[in-house]
């Protein structure tokens, strides 16, 4: 009967295999004439030694290069189920009799709480996103808004927000056999909200300062950052890769697709236009940095400078 299950994960965490040991010590590394090997080139062809004593199991490092837990640990005391890291490769050590999950029914009985439960959940998510897509609306008009113009600007937003939580729901169920939709939507939903406080936060700088380099600055820097810590949320529950890769990932296709949305404005922007936008909108008084005159102040500051220019 096996003394000891070696479980080992791939780099990826996705595949699993294990390894019964009926004797100790038991030899983990990358070389052949080891009791378990390991196809990771970051680990040693012989890397520790499992052993055991009166107090339980003893993990041993052989001078290898990388070592234990990413560092130089000599002598390591484990327990059933704790895990190891060597290299890029995880392993966890348990008894013939640790416990495990119950099995699951091929019969399970859909759950009308859950379900219940899981549409409130979206409902609620959408209309604070509806709320906020209401805020912004208000902040950019001095006139009232229609209910049928409201409706009509989020549904496309409600939409493309479902859409993206539904397509990485899709490719996490593909990858991992598990649907984080509840996770996908609110975390798509977060990223628009901050979008909109961003584009509200530029809009008062550039409207209170004149420099146009600053604003566009912070307007694509700011997108490239929440567009990369989307896609690194994203994958997070999606994909099974290291947090390192994925968060390098989300920056380079994030920062990549900013630099190509600046060439393509940059390259189209005319060198004349009769009839200029004007992308700083006025907002609600109370949003103004600088508290605005009154109209007699106005007028006396105005009849100054025709004084002046006509002295000059």
């Amino acid at each position: 009967m096996a003394e000891l299950i070696v479980e080992v994960q791939d780099e990826s965490r996705r595949n699993r295999h294990y390894y019964p040991v009926e004797s100790f010590p038991v030899k983990i590394g990358r070389g052949y004439g080891n009791d378990v090997i390991i196809s990771d080139p970051y680990v040693c062809p012989e890397h520790l030694i499992v052993d055991r004593d009166e107090q339980g199991w003893l993990v041993r490092d052989l001078e290898s290069e990388n070592g234990i837990q990413g560092q130089q640990e000599t002598v390591i005391r484990a327990d059933s189920g704790d895990a190891l890291i060597i290299g890029h490769t995880r392993i966890r050590l348990f008894t013939p009799d640790h416990p495990v999950k119950p099995a699951r029914s091929l019969r399970e009985k859909h759950n009308l709480a859950g379900f219940v439960t899981g549409l409130a959940i979206i409902w609620s998510v959408l209309t604070v996103l509806g709320a906020g897509y209401y805020v912004d609306l208000y902040l950019s008009t001095s006139g009232k808004i229609e209910t049928d113009k409201l409706i009509a600007g989020s549904l496309p937003i409600l939409g493309g927000v479902l859409f993206w939580a539904g397509l990485w729901s899709l490719l996490s169920y593909i990858v991992k056999r598990k649907l984080f939709f509840y996770f996908q939507l609110t975390v798509s939903s977060i990223y628009i909200l901050l979008t909109i406080v961003t584009e509200n936060l530029v809009s008062y700088i550039e409207y209170n300062i004149s420099s146009m380099i600053v604003v566009e600055s912070l307007s694509y820097i700011s997108s490239g950052l929440l567009f990369a810590v989307l896609l690194y949320f994203n994958m997070k529950k999606a994909l099974s890769l290291p947090a390192k890769r994925q968060w390098l990932m989300a920056h380079i296709f994030s920062w990549g697709l900013v630099g190509v949305s600046l060439f393509v404005v940059m390259a189209n922007k005319p060198e004349f236009n009769s009839n200029p936008e004007y992308s700083s909108v006025l907002k609600p008084p109370f949003s103004q940095w600088v508290s605005a005159d009154d109209l007699d102040h106005f007028l006396d500051d105005s009849e100054k400078v025709i004084d002046f220019e006509d002295n000059n």
